[in-house]
């Protein structure tokens, strides 16, 4: 596309909105590279942690309820207050044996919203029901479930993996 730029201001103008879109836009979108993180971060080191997700233990039977932490400062909206975070669709999902699962699944076997440990902690937990089945009715026994948060805020993407017995 050519440009006529001789004292057109109105080319001009958009040529450099155009312009500023195209470096706000790499700067954002640029900048969001997948950042993978596993373990446990429970132990008293959450100051230096913008954001994370994580299973209370490494191993879950079929039909147990799992313990789903998650360190997010951003979501502690209301600092004289607990906060509940119920996410929207695709920023928490649940990988089973590799594949993901859709987002209603995710939503069935949450068993409650994020609800904040305290007033201006900035730690939420929910809890999850270890399903018998994936979406399409396996068996996910001896399998892996990975669960993934993606912080828009930050720009991150955490997992944490555990297995089902």
């Amino acid at each position: 596309m050519i440009i006529n730029l001789k004292k057109d201001t109105n080319n001009y103008f958009s040529f450099s909105v155009l312009v500023a879109f195209f470096i706000v836009a790499s700067m954002v979108f640029g900048a969001t590279q997948g950042f993978a993180a596993t373990g446990n971060y429970a132990n008293g080191a959450t100051d230096k942690i913008s954001s994370h997700i994580y299973f209370d233990k490494r191993v879950y039977n079929i039909g147990q309820k799992a313990t789903v932490i998650l360190l997010d400062k951003n979501l502690d909206r209301r600092h004289d207050a607990i906060d509940t975070y119920r996410p929207a669709s695709g920023f928490i999902s649940l990988k089973i044996a590799g594949k993901t699962m859709p987002d209603s699944f995710t939503q069935k076997v949450f068993q409650s919203s994020f609800i904040e440990t305290g007033t201006h902690t900035g730690i939420f937990k929910a809890k999850l029901k270890i399903p018998a089945t994936d979406d399409t009715g396996k068996s996910i026994k001896g399998k892996d479930i990975r669960i993934t948060y993606i912080d828009i805020h930050n720009q991150m993407r955490w997992h944490d993996t555990v297995t089902v017995l």
